[in-house]
């Protein structure tokens, strides 16, 4: 039933080998980015295009460089770029020993992390804002490339991006990662285990029911037939004053992007932790860039200890 659901949704809700809950919700991340800005810089402002140019981290600083130059910035803080970067894990952030003990095994993504927002940060490859604070939202209509943002952050942009309204795109990016997502699944104790089974069977597996969840109430929905379905119809999103993500987007139906970074993601990794942990990376990599943290060991060394002393991981 559950079957055309992308995998990383599984893999996220997946404990001890076991399907543990489903969601109706896709969120794949993308770059979203300014066509104007784009054209400016680069000369191109189509999402193939601009792909080509933002594939890969390297990639992606050869173009900081060309904004640079031209006095624009690729995002507008150091930590923009987190959540793609820490969705290449390669191995689980908690593990757990025949004891019961669990240990801290960060991995190369948390490094990668680190120095990447570094070098934005020393390069002033950014204006270094951070996140959700206002002058982050300002230079949604300012000399700001693009933001990496999910499927409900087209709300962020709609809400805040002034007159450049309709001439934004998105594409992939550097790598596929996801932000968000809403799960449900069904207590054991329930007395009514059959309408709860019905509930998560529409919202989740009927993609009839998930077409309209997007056409209706404006998700993506995690539903390869629905989105192939929607694609072919040219139905988009609308934002909750009734205008088109499409006209957001000059044209643009953004469903197609998000199914496509959508198929790259691996969540298979994900522990119970990696919420708490992530914000000791967030603190460590701002103490990196402002100088407080000497090292990218150093940083490291603080989210060790902040994991040893609030999760009572055992630190090598």
């Amino acid at each position: 039933m559950y079957a055309d659901a992308y995998n990383f949704s599984k893999g996220y809700a997946t404990y001890n080998g076991e399907l543990r809950a489903a969601t109706w919700q896709g969120c794949p991340g993308v770059f979203t980015y300014r066509r104007d800005i784009a054209q400016e810089v680069f000369g191109v402002s189509e999402p193939a295009d601009v792909q080509a140019l933002l594939k890969d981290w390297d990639s992606f600083f050869a173009a900081a460089d060309k904004l640079k130059e031209a006095g624009k910035y690729i995002v507008s803080g150091p930590d923009d770029i987190k959540y793609a970067v820490w969705d290449s894990q390669k191995q689980p952030w908690v593990t757990i020993a025949e004891d019961g003990s669990e240990k801290l095994t960060l991995d190369d993504a948390v490094t990668t992390y680190l120095e990447l927002a570094k070098k934005l940060y020393d390069g002033d490859y950014t204006k270094k804002t951070q996140a959700w604070q206002p002058d982050w939202y300002a230079n949604m209509s300012g000399d700001v490339l693009g933001y990496f943002g999910t499927t409900w952050f087209m709300r962020q942009i709609e809400g805040n991006c002034g007159d450049t309204f309709g001439n934004w795109a998105a594409c992939t990016g550097p790598s596929p990662y996801h932000w968000g997502g809403t799960y449900v699944m069904v207590g054991k104790d329930t007395p009514n285990p059959d309408l709860c089974a019905f509930l998560i069977y529409e919202m989740c597996c009927d993609a009839e029911m998930m077409y309209k969840i997007t056409t209706e109430k404006g998700d993506f929905v995690n539903n390869r037939v629905a989105n192939a379905k929607l694609v072919e119809d040219g139905v988009a999103p609308i934002f909750d004053d009734g205008k088109s993500m499409v006209d957001m987007l000059g044209g643009q139906n953004p469903i197609q992007a998000w199914a496509d970074a959508a198929e790259g993601i691996d969540l298979s990794n994900t522990t119970y932790a990696d919420s708490t942990i992530k914000s000791y990376i967030d603190a460590a990599s701002t103490a990196y860039n402002t100088g407080e943290a000497a090292t990218v060991d150093d940083a490291i060394a603080m989210i060790k200890k902040d994991a040893e002393t609030n999760l009572g991981l055992i630190v090598e």
